[in-house]
């Protein structure tokens, strides 16, 4: 079972119409995982790395997102790829998923989940 899991920021997305449902579904999905004991963060729309992390020239915008589905196990895996934890990514939707065994890049990979989970950011 997962510890920890970051999510985007629901407040910021409820406003778009196809994304209405989003929250519940994906809560959903999470269910043994949050009734196992596993944290939930949500991505802040102001977080504080959004300035060197989102706001990078020419782009820029009002808001912060969280499109990134990264995952580390045992501290030795570092998994980067396109899959949600949603009925579609499993069973609809073509994903792309890698799995890298390297404890180092798992601990880079691990400070960076960590970051964007800290209070300033989630």
């Amino acid at each position: 079972m997962l510890h920890r899991l970051c999510s985007a920021c629901w407040a910021a997305l409820a406003p778009s119409k196809h994304l209405s449902n989003y929250p519940t579904q994906n809560r959903h999905c999470l269910r043994p995982n949050l009734e196992s004991g596993a944290s939930l963060y949500e991505a802040r729309h102001d977080a504080e790395i959004k300035q060197s992390v989102v706001n990078t020239q020419p782009v820029t915008s009002r808001q912060m997102g969280l499109h990134a589905k990264p995952l580390v196990i045992d501290r030795r895996y570092a998994i980067i790829g396109s899959a949600n934890f949603d009925r579609r990514s499993a069973y609809l939707n073509s994903e792309m998923v890698a799995v890298i065994d390297s404890e180092y890049l798992a601990a880079e990979l691990r400070s960076i989940i960590l970051r964007d989970m800290s209070g300033a950011n989630s």
